[in-house]
């Protein structure tokens, strides 16, 4: 059989932090672009290796919201199938970065520098009210990107790599969810 080889659209390319900076750097209130240019987000459930590594190459602001309390949450990529809930265990690409004093965005973590995606209990312990509030809602691929205040991150006091009052700026895609019954969300592949 000849098959031919697909592309994973989740590996990054070289220079894709250079990209994801000029992006950074252009957006404005709104994101660039209609929704007409987006390719679609469907993403295999049956990848060979997966990669934890977040890429958000050809992502644009499709919805900002700024919720009580100053949390801005902004959807880059919708997803499909049913949303999680507030009490599921998500299991999440990211990448995380705080702003610091001069107002630089500062990488602190992501799952592509551990080499491996998150899996918690959104309402376990130690889990921030930020990560908490803007990751329930969110379908299976679907990307967001949270800029966190201090007092719904980790507050006055900071958590390394993390300094006290850091507004956070968290970029999260949800590869999958569980719920607390313990039925997996259904694959709509």
């Amino acid at each position: 059989m000849n098959r031919r080889r697909r592309r994973n659209p989740l590996r990054p390319e070289p220079l894709a932090v250079a990209g994801l900076c000029a992006l950074l750097a252009g957006c404005g209130e709104h994101g660039h672009g209609s929704e007409q240019d987006h390719e679609p987000l469907a993403r295999s459930t049956a990848t060979p290796a997966f990669d934890p590594a977040l890429d958000l190459r050809g992502l644009d602001v499709l919805e900002r919201r700024t919720l009580p309390g100053g949390m801005v949450i902004e959807e880059l990529a919708l997803g499909i199938g049913p949303a999680c809930d507030a009490d599921d265990q998500v299991t999440l690409r990211t990448r995380e970065r705080y702003i610091d004093a001069a107002g630089a965005l500062v990488e602190a973590n992501s799952t592509g520098a551990r080499r491996r995606a998150l899996t918690f209990a959104l309402d376990g312990p130690g889990v921030i009210e930020g990560l908490r509030t803007g990751v329930a809602g969110m379908r299976r691929g679907a990307v967001r990107r949270l800029t966190i205040p201090a007092p719904m991150g980790y507050g006055r006091t900071g958590r390394a790599p993390y300094p006290p009052d850091a507004t956070l700026v968290f970029e999260v895609e949800l590869v999958s969810f569980e719920s607390r019954e313990g039925a997996a969300e259904p694959d709509s592949n």
